[in-house]
């Protein structure tokens, strides 16, 4: 006996009978490699676990980052023992001193005093705990053996597993500063980090498709225009409803004008624009994160940001119906933009374009590289784009770009 159920976007949930038993499994879908998790015979269990897992996956396609099937595995493992362990009223006991005893102090001592935001904790705390899961020890004193696990994985890059070793250190560091453990193992986990340098180049995993939003890969300004074109024109929707393209042009055409961040101009809404004093005011984000949409107060690395608003962009916005309230760029239903469902559409238009996949964080890359290398003054660019002038001159100075006529960002009327 077979039962399936679809409740899920990245698996379906299966119930199935063996030997009498039921028992209940995920297959994952044909693009992660449509293999299967097993989540044990109690029913409420296996649900529940079945949405934690879910949303595990959902966090790391949406950071971008590789699926770890044996990960996965492990951590429906955990959460099937916990989740019996909770009905049973008999929770295992961790060990004092060991590295989850000590995160989950750290974690709770930052959370009751919220240092974190609920973005943060969703992309990278929960990530951090899990990994700690899955680690071949919780010792202490096998502090090589946990960086070599972190380090010699060949599902994160460099870069992603120095950000997460780091927080293991700051955990340690921590209990080690308040007196849950001798000093000396503070210091001794510092001490590893010394010496590991990152890439310029940032190595990706095996989902080529799913490229970090670091890595510079710019579009031409020809590449540019003939995506708006295909949006605003609905050229390759072939049986797609129609519109489902169109809708989407507005935030695109956005993006380029203004260089902001994709979860910086979903946020942005008609109070944070001045029309008379011709400035916009870039203060909120939208993201989200294990499955959960997050409104986050704050900018990546500013509180806010003020732009001026220029003739095309004056244009453009007044093409929108200006009004008191509510968000600037919506879809054609007038609900919120949200990227996951944008990114589909991206994919399927760069496809019937023939143009090579690159994420929507691009048109940002693109425009201050174009500003940058077409003679604007760096000073502005940076105030504008929310960067320093010196992350500007290292990573979009010297680009080999043609010459064009941009849009002066920072006109004055």
């Amino acid at each position: 006996m077979y039962s399936k159920h679809t409740d899920f976007r990245w698996f379906s949930y299966h119930s199935y009978v063996t030997s009498g038993i039921t028992q209940f499994r995920v297959r994952l879908i044909a693009r992660l490699g449509r293999k299967t998790i097993n989540l044990g015979g109690d029913e409420l269990v296996a649900f529940n676990t079945a949405h934690k897992l879910h949303e595990m996956v959902e966090c790391l396609l949406l950071d971008e980052e590789p699926i770890d099937l044996s990960a996965l595995r492990d951590y429906a493992k955990e959460q099937v023992r916990k989740g019996r362990a909770e009905k049973n009223g008999k929770l295992k006991v961790i060990e004092k001193g060991q590295l989850i005893d000590l995160w989950d102090r750290y974690e709770t001592f930052h959370r009751k005093s919220h240092q974190w935001e609920e973005s943060y904790i969703y992309t990278h705390i929960q990530t951090v705990r899990n990994l700690l899961l899955n680690a071949p020890s919780q010792r202490l004193e096998d502090k090589t053996e946990l960086f070599n696990y972190v380090f010699d994985s060949d599902k994160r890059s460099i870069s992603t597993a120095k950000s997460r070793f780091k927080l293991i250190v700051a955990a340690v560091d921590w209990n080690s500063k308040v007196g849950n453990i001798p000093r000396k193992w503070g210091i001794e986990y510092r001490d590893l980090l010394t010496g590991v340098k990152t890439p310029n180049k940032i190595k990706l995993g095996k989902f080529e498709e799913l490229s970090l939003e670091d890595e510079i890969d710019i579009f031409t300004q020809a590449e540019v225009t003939s995506i708006l074109d295909c949006f605003l024109n609905e050229t390759c929707t072939g049986r797609v409803p129609s519109n489902s393209h169109r809708q989407y042009y507005p935030f695109i055409k956005f993006l380029w004008l203004t260089g902001c961040r994709p979860n910086e101009a979903i946020a942005l809404k008609w109070e944070h624009l001045n029309l008379k004093s011709r400035k916009l005011k870039f203060q909120e984000a939208r993201l989200v994160a294990s499955g959960k949409q997050i409104h986050k107060q704050g900018l990546k690395t500013q509180r806010y940001r003020l732009f001026k608003i220029n003739k095309d962009l004056e244009e453009f916005l007044m093409g929108l119906n200006p009004r008191s309230s509510g968000y600037v760029l919506t879809r054609h239903d007038g609900k919120p933009i949200t990227l996951q469902a944008f990114r589909r559409v991206w994919k399927r238009v760069l496809n019937h374009l023939g143009l090579r996949y690159r994420v929507p964080y691009q048109l940002r890359h693109s425009m201050i590289s174009y500003h940058a290398n077409n003679g604007f003054p760096l000073h502005q660019l940076a105030e504008l784009v929310g960067n320093s002038e010196e992350v500007i001159k290292e990573h979009y100075y010297h680009i080999d770009l043609e010459r064009i006529n941009l849009p002066n960002i920072n006109q004055e009327e």
